[in-house]
């Protein structure tokens, strides 16, 4: 028995070399596969699961800063535009009092 492996012995009657008649000629590996299908199962479904959290997010919360965005542009600019009214107006009743007092002057 000495100088064979443990592997090559499993299956030997005892005390002997020689595969005894019980010994399957293959070995079953259906755990092993079943195992292997699991575990990759499991690793997919993983994955699907972060690229579909991925998608939600960029869906959600994007979507809503480029609106935040949008609302901020819309609010500054209506705030620009009322200033340049006021800026228009003052130019305006200037330009009126220079052109009356100008009259006024020449006659």
């Amino acid at each position: 028995m000495e100088g064979v492996k443990y592997e090559d012995r499993t299956c030997c009657e005892i005390g002997s070399n020689v595969p005894s008649e019980m010994c399957p000629n293959e070995i079953d590996t259906s755990n092993e596969i079943s195992i292997g299908i699991i575990v990759g199962s499991s690793i997919a479904s993983l994955c699907v699961i972060c690229c579909c959290g991925w998608v939600f997010y960029k869906k959600c919360y994007v979507s809503s800063s480029k609106s935040d965005d949008a609302l901020y542009q819309i609010h500054v600019t209506k705030i620009a535009t009322h200033n340049r009214i006021r800026c228009l107006e003052k130019d305006v009743e200037t330009a009126e009092n220079n052109a009356l007092s100008y009259q006024n002057n020449k006659m």
